[in-house]
């Protein structure tokens, strides 16, 4: 497998390529995927899978609150897994944004030497959003290139959409967002000095700052998580909220506490946060000694959960 950007991108060998923003790889685009790496295989093709950094509605939208499931790096990393020839990113900007849809196709011909596309069957692609799979295959209908839709795919008879995830996320429902994404989902960022509330309380916690400002937040509460820092994984209490028993100064924070006893130092480092379970809503104490115990209570709660 060979990462390029796309305008390095030159294959001389027939290929099959698929182009999307891939947020969040949901179960939708591992079937995706799969199918293109399997025609691929039965053809003796190359298979070339383009994506785009950022993504296309943090450009087009620029103006509104955009969020998204999956921030590049992690993307990436996950796409890795597949037996994939290439991945290939388009730098995405406002330039980029106002190409015609026609002129996008012919450019990724003239690099990827293309016999086959696969398109998603709501991808939009180019100014506006004019290019799809119809009129994608009347474009090409006289070239020798093959156009194939890929239908909605059903998991327990729900469509999976990005946005479905996305909803479910700033629901809360953690273990159904799972379901969908074939994988925990994560939130990315580094660890940084926080106030050392948690500390005073003999409960220290690792703050984190995001990996992309756009990246979606679940909604506030307590979560049971696994805290992940490079190989090694930590079973963990994650608070999304304002901590309104002490500050409530309306700036949002995430902060996990880390169940196993051991004197951790997470400072600077990149780390995941995977959501496995919500616990309760975020609560407001009236006093520190009602605090602590209720964290002590949410720690057997999730030893319980473990075992």
């Amino acid at each position: 497998m060979r990462i390029i950007d796309f305008d390095k991108l030159d294959i001389a060998d027939e290929s099959i390529i698929t182009f999307g923003n891939f947020d969040g790889l949901h179960l939708g685009h591992n079937k995706l995927i799969n199918n293109l790496i399997e025609i691929a295989n039965t053809n003796n093709l190359k298979s070339i899978l383009i994506t785009f950094n950022p993504h296309t509605m943090s450009v087009v939208r620029k103006d509104e609150k955009n969020s998204i499931i999956t921030p590049h790096k992690l993307k990436l990393e996950l796409l890795k897994a597949y037996p994939l020839d290439y991945i290939s990113i388009i730098k995405f900007n406002e330039k980029f944004s106002q190409i015609n849809p026609f002129h996008f196709i012919d450019t990724i011909i003239n690099s990827c030497n293309p016999s086959t596309i696969l398109i998603g069957y709501d991808n939009r692609f180019g100014s506006k959003g004019k290019g799809n799979y119809r009129n994608l295959k009347k474009y090409l209908s006289k070239k020798d290139i093959k156009v194939i839709c890929f239908k909605e795919h059903h998991y327990d008879n729900v469509s999976i959409k990005s946005t479905l995830v996305k909803n479910l996320i700033k629901e809360g429902k953690m273990e159904q967002v799972s379901s969908y994404l074939g994988r925990t989902f994560s939130l990315c960022g580094t660890i940084i000095k926080g106030k050392g509330r948690g500390k005073e309380l003999g409960f220290p916690t690792a703050n984190l700052k995001l990996m992309n400002k756009e990246q979606i937040i679940p909604k506030v509460g307590l979560y049971y998580v696994n805290f992940v820092d490079g190989h090694e994984r930590y079973k963990a209490l994650c608070n999304i909220g304002y901590r309104p028993t002490f500050d409530n100064d309306k700036t949002l924070s995430v902060e996990s506490h880390i169940v196993k006893d051991g004197d951790f130092n997470f400072y600077n480092k990149e780390i995941r946060i995977e959501f496995l379970k919500y616990l309760r809503d975020e609560m407001t104490f009236s006093s520190k000694e009602d605090l602590m115990e209720q964290i002590k209570n949410d720690i057997i709660s999730v030893e319980k959960v473990t075992d």
